[in-house]
């Protein structure tokens, strides 16, 4: 299979370098993916990074959403969204049901398995049904919108002890009708510039439609080219939060 073109692009650290060629070695080496998320859409903003390896480069992926985005009554609707999308980027999808709170998060989802330690290792059983080479997730510092199930979710993926964790760096606003993104740890982070496959992340907002105006997807479709990329950074190396 022909394997699309990969750009990275440096990250602005001293041994920025040697990390950014260590990254992109891992990435092109990975054969099997595995994403884990807090909601349908939480992967919107991953998907130019996917489509590259798992649509075009022929990689085994998956992905692990823990809640259905319920909060509205839209669950069984969003989790309609999640099919199409995972569909979209060649993604074999486990969809759960924990409540979607902004508060309390982990205690809520503990209580719902039995415990901590509980939910802890039911994710890790994904984690190892799945054996990936590299798990993407949403980091605990920020969770890229300070959502606080993005954050937990980050955490809870820390504790299963997994190896090959890397944390989306994007920072998400939203500015009226429109978005804009950037490096939440620029001091840390790789990127991924997306060229063709930002079209992916623009099909996946129009695929969310309970979570995005046409407006929001215009504004996705016609974003500048430095901030079409997908910043991220390997779980352990020191991140910066976003968040008040």
């Amino acid at each position: 299979m022909r394997m699309l073109p990969f750009l990275l692009i440096v990250a602005f650290a001293a041994n920025a370098g040697a990390r950014t060629r260590s990254v992109a070695s891992h990435l092109l080496s990975a054969r099997t993916i595995l994403v884990i998320t807090a909601h349908p859409d939480d992967e919107m903003l991953l998907a130019p990074l996917l489509a590259n390896r798992c649509v075009r480069g022929g990689v085994s992926c998956s992905i692990l959403v823990m809640t259905t985005g319920n909060a509205a009554g839209l669950g069984e609707v969003r989790a309609g969204e999640m099919t199409r999308a995972a569909a979209l980027l060649n993604l074999r999808l486990t969809q759960w049901t924990y409540s979607d709170v902004l508060s309390d998060v982990g205690a809520v989802w503990a209580a719902e398995t039995g415990d901590r330690a509980t939910l802890v290792r039911r994710i890790g059983d994904v984690i190892a049904a799945e054996q990936p080479d590299m798990i993407l997730t949403l980091d605990p510092n920020h969770g890229t919108t300070c959502h606080p199930a993005h954050r937990e979710i980050g955490r809870l993926v820390v504790e299963t002890g997994a190896k090959n964790v890397f944390f989306l760096e994007t920072a998400a606003r939203f500015i009226g009708s429109g978005f804009a993104l950037s490096s939440a740890s620029p001091a840390h982070a790789s990127v991924y510039a997306a060229n063709d496959d930002w079209d992916y992340a623009v099909q996946l907002a129009g695929i969310h439609a309970t979570q995005f105006t046409a407006e929001q997807v215009e504004s996705l479709r016609t974003l500048p080219a430095i901030q079409r990329r997908v910043w991220f950074a390997p779980a352990g190396v020191p991140t910066e939060s976003i968040c008040d």
